[in-house]
């Protein structure tokens, strides 16, 4: 078995040597794990409730050359938040774990050797996992064109659109890759990142990040049935209390990577949250004002491991 899985890998590795230059701009890491740090924040400037979350991911993606203009990458992603409280107040429901799991399909296609075409539709479920049902669904669709004006500047342009809780949600998409040295990167995937960074000698990189990122998960806790913030529950519903969350961030930190063997890093990015939001809601999907919150800003770590695609 381990032998197969090898030689299952250098063929992989093999066929994205040789792969277009303009191609592997297109691709995103085959694997990648991680695991985040925030410290404990106050929920509120009139309880001394204090929460803290610790977060963990793992991505997987497959190139698949379909020729030599067309490649389908199947994905899977899983990203679990782990939640814990001090000074918890009488009647106080803790939330502790939270999970969302994502199958994706990208699909690239290269016109010629300056325009190429991605497009990306997933599917996947959020929440507490307590039960599955339709409550957990979500999806989200990608369409970009990119265009190579030189070996150091490729432009893309696009949208994006998400779909959750009976929400429909679309946004516009910018993309920039610009070398105008082999050490030096600007890219940015607007609304997602921007990052600026340098490489010494094709082992060491370090630079600047800013990220805005967000997670919904659906709630299935008959406990909350007794807290203020469940405005929909129903003493004798079978369903109990369903309700929703949602957290949302920007950040700006640095980044460090640092090229263990291969393709493969460990990379860091230590930051700011210079803004972060939790927002609850019930299963008609309206806000809850008693349980929203402007968190402060706070100091973030994350740290993982990055399989890349080989580019020499």
């Amino acid at each position: 078995m381990c032998l197969k899985r090898l030689i299952d890998l250098s063929g992989l590795v093999a066929l994205l040597v040789f792969m277009p230059e303009d191609a592997l701009g297109q691709f995103p890491d085959l694997a990648e794990i991680n695991g985040q740090y925030l410290p404990g924040s106050q929920m509120s400037v009139a309880s001394p409730l204090e929460a803290q979350v610790s977060s963990y991911e793992l991505g997987l993606n497959l190139p698949i050359e379909l020729n030599k203009r067309n490649y389908l990458i199947p994905g899977l992603t899983y990203h679990t938040d782990s939640l814990s409280y001090k000074y918890q107040s009488d009647g106080f429901v803790p939330l502790r774990l939270f999970h969302s799991l994502d199958l994706s399909a990208l699909y690239v296609h290269l016109y010629d050797n300056k325009w190429s075409f991605s497009g990306r539709a997933s599917v996947g479920l959020a929440g507490d996992f307590k039960k599955i049902d339709a409550d957990l669904l979500r999806f989200s669709a990608m369409g970009m064109a990119t265009y190579s004006y030189s070996e150091s500047l490729i432009l893309g342009g696009g949208a994006l659109v998400s779909y959750a809780y009976g929400e429909l949600l679309p946004l516009p998409a910018i993309y920039v890759d610009w070398t105008p040295t082999k050490e030096i990167q600007l890219e940015a995937f607007l609304p997602a990142f921007a990052v600026a960074k340098y490489t010494f000698a094709k082992r060491v990189e370090v630079g600047l990040r800013a990220e805005v990122s967000g997670y919904q998960y659906s709630i299935d806790d008959r406990r909350l049935g007794q807290s203020d913030s469940c405005t929909a529950y129903v003493e004798d519903s079978s369903e109990g209390c369903t309700e929703h969350l949602a957290f949302s961030n920007g950040r700006v930190g640095a980044i460090l990577g640092v090229r263990l063997v291969g393709s493969l890093w460990w990379t860091n990015f230590a930051g700011w949250s210079v803004f972060q939001r939790l927002e609850q809601y019930d299963h008609q999907n309206q806000k809850l004002a008693q349980a929203s919150f402007d968190l402060p800003a706070q100091f973030v770590f994350r740290s993982g491991l990055t399989f890349r695609i080989p580019r020499d």
